[in-house]
């Protein structure tokens, strides 16, 4: 949503579903004759509302994404992860049709994995979560009786583990982001599906580590500069319009 002050005012409301509306008020006839009530009470409106259709219809998403991974054995010496953010119509992973169904990747990154916690942030064009999914798998290497060996691990869905041999089959399972929301997040373990488990020893076994993902918050600064430019607009109304009836 956007706004124009010229000789005429013009409004334009974007919805989620791509729907355009506009209004045009002319500011030197009836915007400035209105009373100085009907300008607060319009005032007020924008400053209360403008600021949520930003968040809400605005395509540009960022989200943050923390993984927590355990610490590993001695035997253990490097892990790496990557990460995809897609849309798809459906979750249609472990089906016929489900690289047919996967969209382009929208987001993605990865690289070297350390005890501790690793952040990203990926910024989206995306008007909703419905529809958008994320994949996520990793490995660490080792040695074995002197032999080099790989093993695999996957981030599994919130909703519970699927089958280490179908995540073996058809790669990492999607994990719907559809009831993603600000200050409602989703979370979820790096399970081992193949391989030596490096938490043996723990009170996790084959439990790498977790993930988390999360809305990043609007920036307060930017909303407070957006209702303080609307309720000076209304100021500078009102002024006018007192002036034209003295």
């Amino acid at each position: 949503m956007s706004f124009i002050v010229l000789e005429y005012v013009l409004i334009c409301s974007i919805s989620a579903d791509g729907g355009r509306k506009m209004w045009l008020f002319e500011t030197g006839k009836n915007c400035y004759g209105l009373s100085g009530f009907r300008i607060f009470f319009l005032s007020s409106f924008f400053f209360l509302f403008f600021p949520l259709s930003v968040v809400h219809a605005t395509p540009n998403q960022r989200i943050n994404l923390t993984l927590t991974y355990y610490s590993t054995p001695s035997w253990v010496q490097d892990s790496s992860i990557g990460f995809n953010l897609f849309e798809s119509t459906g979750n249609s992973w472990g089906s016929p049709s489900q690289w047919q169904d996967m969209g382009p990747s929208l987001a993605g990154g990865g690289g070297a994995l350390l005890a501790g916690n690793t952040k990203y942030s990926a910024s989206l064009s995306v008007n909703s979560f419905s529809n958008l999914f994320l994949t996520m798998n990793g490995s660490f290497v080792g040695t074995s009786a002197g032999e080099p060996y790989i093993s695999n691990f996957v981030a599994e869905p919130p909703t519970g583990r699927v089958s280490d041999a179908d995540a073996w089959i058809y790669g990492p399972p999607w994990i719907s982001l559809n009831n993603l929301a600000p200050g409602h997040d989703l979370s979820g373990d790096l399970v081992i599906i193949n391989g030596y488990d490096s938490q043996a020893d723990t009170s996790h076994p084959w439990v790498a580590g977790t993930w988390n993902v999360a809305i990043a918050a609007p920036e307060p600064a930017s909303l407070l500069l957006v209702g303080t430019g609307l309720a000076g607009f209304a100021l500078v109304a009102w002024r006018r319009g007192a002036r034209k009836r003295i």
